[in-house]
């Protein structure tokens, strides 16, 4: 959205969506925090964050490598992939 209806450039766009992301994962953390719902498996989860932080280091550097059309095609195959995940998993 912020591309198409705001002319954002490709990049400041994903950096933006990605810096609000962390506020809404903190919020989430937090929530957990207060209502004594934390996930039983913190191992599982500190592995998955771990990866997260190494793969949105790794994402930022080759988002300066690869052209902005080829990251909306990787973005809409990678959307895809999910939505077909949550369909099957739903049937």
């Amino acid at each position: 959205m912020l591309m198409y209806l705001f002319n954002f450039p490709l990049h400041m766009a994903t950096a933006t969506s990605h810096f609000v992301l962390v506020f809404t994962a903190l919020a989430g953390v937090v929530e957990h925090l207060l209502d004594h719902t934390w996930p039983t498996h913190l191992l599982r989860d500190a592995l998955l964050a771990a990866g997260v932080v190494c793969g949105a280091q790794l994402g930022a550097f080759l988002s300066r490598k690869i052209a902005a059309s080829w990251i909306v095609v990787g973005l809409a195959a990678a959307l895809g992939v999910v939505g077909l995940r949550l369909i099957l998993t739903t049937l």
